[in-house]
Formats: structure tokens, C-alpha cells, sequence
């Protein structure tokens, strides 16, 4: 029987025929707090400061640098008086909540290669020579103006880490998509693949492992405007 690791609401890419499917008959889902759902306390009253509410809120996820992902929070009620006064939102998958990371960020003043990374520890280990299917959905954020390519899965039997805002660019991604992500236009993508386990896997970890000569970052054809409130991303931010 095949196990399986599901992130339900986070990055999404293209479905094509080809994807990879969830097999019949499949064990438990082994991601902790899969959708993001579950939060240490109560509901942050602001979903901007992600450097404070994911690193102190979020059950079981972590950032494996000093970099910040943002959790994002939206709200039934909050979705249907935006939609009633005809504004756009950045709405989550399914469920209330959404993890967001830039995969590019040529502007920042931390690090020439800025990347953001979100990491958990799974609920038992992988086992080596296992078959294993792994599915997440992803989407750019409204009001990033660019996108990117390479989103990768590093497995590990440890914890990754790096000090300060250093990449993990050191890291081979057992599996990344490297084509350009929301390239047409902005919508919930899914990818999904099946894998045999190297080794036993405690850990898991997104992001981009490619440094600035690999990864190519393009200005969206749709760009949103953004309210005399927003500030556009220079850079590619995206929702998982």
C-alpha cells in the first residue's frame, strides 16, 4: 500500500493528464497539520506579520532559515463581502488559511539569493525502497508581480538548516518543477508525485533549492492593480 503526503492547501501547479494521481487504497496522510489550519493560540487579528505568526502560531510547520513565510487567514465572511463589493482577494484552496513564500526576491538587501522555505517534521518516518505519493496546491499571489519557476520537495532524515537568510541552495531537491508557475494566468495549481524513498525521511521541506543564474523570474501578463493601501511585490511570492 502506498502512503501518502498531502498539503491541502498551499502551492498548486498545472493538472495535465500525465499528474500523478492519489493511489486507490492509500494509507494515512503523514503531513502534520496539512492545510495550516491548526494555530498555537487564537487567530492572529492580522495575517501580514509573518515573520511573528507563522514562527510563533503555526502547529508543526517551521522555516528552516531566519527567513520569514507569511500565514494568510481568509475568512468566509471577509471572501463574501469582498466578492459582494467586487474586490479581489488571495483565497485559500480550501479551508480558512494559506502559507505564502517567495521563491525569487531580487530586491532584498538580506541576501543576492533570497529564498523563503517551509519545513515539517512527518508524523512517522519514511521507509527506505517505499513507494510514496505527494500532492500540494500552489497559486501567485495577487499582488505579486512577477512569477517564477523551480517549487522543490527536499527530503531529509534530519532537520535542514542554514544560518541567518542563507539559501538552501546547497540542497538537491528530490523533486522540483521547474517551469514557470502560473505562467498564463493566476489559479490554484496542483503538484503531485509519486517517489521511492531514499532513506528514512523524517523531514520535509519547500522552496526553491536553484540559485539566481538557475531560476527565471518573469513579469505576469495580468497584473493586478493595486488600492492606494497595497504595495505590488517586486519579486515571486506565492501561496501554498
Amino acid at each position: 500500500m502506498k502512503k501518502i503526503i498531502l498539503l491541502f492547501a498551499f502551492f498548486a501547479l498545472y493538472i495535465s493528464d500525465t499528474a500523478a494521481q492519489p493511489p486507490e487504497g492509500h494509507g494515512e496522510n503523514l503531513v502534520p497539520n496539512p492545510d495550516f489550519e491548526a494555530l498555537i493560540g487564537r487567530r492572529p487579528e492580522s495575517d501580514i506579520d509573518g515573520s511573528g505568526v507563522f514562527r510563533y502560531n503555526m502547529v508543526a510547520w517551521k522555516s528552516p532559515t531566519m527567513t520569514t513565510p507569511d500565514l494568510k487567514i481568509g475568512l468566509p465572511s471577509e471572501i463574501k463581502r469582498a466578492k459582494r463589493d467586487g474586490i479581489d482577494l488571495d483565497k485559500p484552496h480550501s479551508g480558512y488559511k494559506m502559507v505564502a513564500i517567495l521563491t525569487h526576491n531580487p530586491e532584498s538587501e538580506r541576501d543576492d539569493t533570497y529564498r523563503e522555505y517551509i519545513q515539517v517534521k512527518l508524523k512517522k518516518p519514511l521507509k527506505k525502497g517505499e513507494e510514496y505519493y505527494c500532492e500540494f496546491w500552489v497559486c501567485r499571489a495577487r499582488l505579486s508581480r512577477y512569477i517564477s519557476n523551480n517549487l522543490g520537495v527536499a527530503l531529509s532524515p534530519t532537520r535542514l538548516s542554514e544560518e541567518g537568510w542563507k539559501p538552501l541552495t546547497n540542497i538537491v531537491p528530490d523533486y522540483n518543477y521547474g517551469e514557470l508557475i502560473n505562467e498564463e494566468k493566476r489559479e490554484w495549481q496542483r503538484i503531485s508525485f509519486t517517489f521511492t524513498s531514499p532513506n528514512r525521511s523524517e523531514f520535509i521541506c519547500i522552496g526553491n533549492f536553484f540559485n539566481n543564474e538557475k531560476t527565471k523570474m518573469v513579469e505576469v501578463k495580468d497584473p493586478i492593480q493595486a488600492t492606494v493601501d497595497e504595495k505590488a511585490f517586486n519579486n515571486a511570492y506565492y501561496l501554498i
